[in-house]
């Protein structure tokens, strides 16, 4: 948002009209400066709740992909609201990341409480097949959002 109050955002638009390049980068950013710092901490925090080893991957995997997910559907929430002053638009992700949070908690229980591994790769490979079909869709959602934003304003 403070690249479009600025209009550095149209900038890059209009000197290079690939919408789907900046969404890429702002997606590989995000996951840069905040998803990694949490996947490096989240160790540490199951040491100290006293975690075995293979719990603490178990759950950095359903970290990850979640994450990869939830991320993507957050940029599109985002370029919706370019135009709309609405903080109201969100509620739009709660339908798509609430199952996500769901089935990685679920794949971490069926693992650390249950000691059923044969469920965590179901729930795992699950999240995959969402994250596969997911991440692509929001992803051009989002790039021709942001196009129509920009369009719309300078109209």
């Amino acid at each position: 948002s403070n690249d479009y109050k600025d209009g550095s955002l149209e900038q890059l638009l209009i000197y290079d009209p690939s919408a789907n390049l900046i969404i890429i980068a702002r997606y590989c950013s995000y996951h840069l400066l905040n998803v990694i710092p949490l996947l490096i901490i989240s160790p540490i925090i199951g040491i100290i709740i006293g975690l075995d080893f293979i719990e603490i991957m178990a759950i950095i995997l359903c970290l990850m992909i979640g994450s990869l997910i939830i991320s993507a559907i957050n940029l599109f929430t985002a370029s919706i609201t370019i135009n709309n002053k609405s903080s109201l638009i969100f509620i739009i992700a709660l339908p798509f990341t609430i199952p996500i949070i769901i089935l990685a908690v679920l794949a971490c229980n069926y693992f650390i409480v249950e000691q059923q591994t044969e469920y965590y790769w179901n729930y795992i490979e699950l999240l995959i097949y969402l994250a596969l079909i997911m991440i692509p869709i929001f992803l051009l959602a989002a790039c021709s959002s942001l196009k129509q934003g920009i369009n719309l304003s300078n109209s």
